[in-house]
């Protein structure tokens, strides 16, 4: 019965996990030595939900006599309390990878007792709006290559006639009229002669022409820009019944464990502490020292004793002889 019960509720945490599109996984330990070196966890989170992006944060609540120096990937911190910052993921797939430092006094496996906190949503756009702004005398050279546009519209040089001055009639010439510099202008498709110095109104927009010769015109333009506002995103948070709100409430986030131990080794049996070749995940138990054997402080001051008493002995010897 007891077995029964406990695989019911395994299938439950299971379903529960596979619904909600996320998963969590560690990939590595890294032992640490407990009072001297802090240990490593890496975690990945993957988000397989196509429809929705995450909001979550680490939350860290520690049973045992370790604590969270820090975590990388999503933010960082410490303490025996631990509450991460805001992590935002991208629609599924998309994955973020956490390293956790723990630090432990005392030899074991530790529980980091961590959890993933996180509620999916879906973000919606507001209507935008537009509205008519003015500008005035919004600078443009233009040259005969291309059009430009300018605060919406298109304005194209099109051609220059040369000013002509005016003659007067002699025998074999009749006289001449004299003629202003015309420069043709486009804008958004509407050709317009426009004197030198003066300006015209075309599909309206003022058009000043300042300069002009036969490779271009330098002109001031004056109007109306039609300027678009985007509307605003709003979050719609997925609610455990599958309906949608716009609050962002503690009672509609879903929780991973992190059900991981740590391990730590005793410092006075391991110099560096490794988890077995072939072994990305291990416990205390099977912690292995790749730093060679490790000498007790009291044989150090014993060697650097006798080292000390044979140097003595020979400087005597040499200086009797």
């Amino acid at each position: 019965m007891k077995k029964l019960l406990v695989l019911l509720i395994m299938a439950v945490l299971l379903v529960s996990i596979a619904s909600a599109d996320i998963s969590m996984q560690m990939k590595r330990t890294n032992p640490g030595i407990a009072g001297e070196k802090s240990a490593t966890i890496i975690f990945d989170i993957v988000n397989t939900d196509l429809e929705h992006y995450l909001e979550g944060f680490i939350w860290c609540q520690s049973p045992d006599d370790a604590w969270v120096e820090s975590v990388y990937g999503a933010g960082t911190g410490s303490g025996a309390q631990y509450t991460g910052p805001l992590i935002i993921m991208e629609k599924g797939p998309s994955q973020k990878s956490m390293t956790f430092t723990i630090a432990a006094d005392t030899p074991g496996d530790k529980n980091a007792g961590c959890r993933f906190k996180y509620i999916p949503y879906k973000e919606e756009e507001s209507a935008s709006s537009s509205k008519p702004v003015e500008f005035a005398n919004e600078p443009v050279v233009l040259d005969t290559a291309t059009g430009k546009n300018v605060k919406g519209y298109v304005i194209t040089f099109k051609g220059y006639t040369a000013a002509v001055e005016a003659k007067n009639a002699t025998e074999t010439e009749p006289a001449v009229e004299a003629k202003p510099a015309i420069v043709k202008i486009d804008v958004d498709g509407m050709p317009q002669d426009i004197e030198v110095g003066k300006e015209a109104v075309i599909k309206g927009v003022t058009v000043k022409v300042n300069k002009a010769d036969d490779k271009g015109a330098e002109i001031q333009i004056s109007g109306k820009e039609v300027v678009t506002t985007k509307g605003a995103t709003v979050k719609n948070y997925l609610k455990m019944d599958n309906t949608y709100t716009t609050e962002r409430s503690d009672r509609f986030f879903r929780e991973v464990r992190l059900d991981k131990t740590v391990p730590f080794a005793d410092k006075s049996k391991v110099s560096e502490a490794a988890c077995p070749q072939g072994k990305e995940i291990c416990k205390a138990s099977e912690i292995v020292d790749v730093g060679g054997m490790k000498i007790p402080k009291w044989a150090l001051i014993v060697g650097a004793l006798v080292v000390i008493l044979l140097v003595a002995y020979l400087l005597g010897k040499s200086s009797r002889s």
